[in-house]
């Protein structure tokens, strides 16, 4: 925020019906309702490929991080 970067929180719903498919629903409408110009993807897990993966189908730019602030 103090760089003018605009962000929005999406927290999945765990507990709802989709159980443990929440994170990946959650990634989906992330994508479609906020349409990024870039994702960018710091080190994580099978939910944080699945954001990248998601992204570079839909044709979006994926730059990934190694955690220790450089660019794969």
């Amino acid at each position: 925020e103090q760089r003018g970067i605009q962000s929005v929180i999406c927290p999945a719903p765990w507990k709802g019906p989709l159980g443990k498919s929440a994170g990946s629903a959650r990634n989906l409408f992330m994508l479609e309702f906020t349409k990024p110009d870039v994702v960018a993807v710091f080190p994580g897990g099978v939910g944080t490929m699945h954001m990248a993966n998601a992204a570079r189908r839909r044709g979006m730019r994926v730059f990934e991080y190694d955690g220790k602030g450089s660019r794969k």
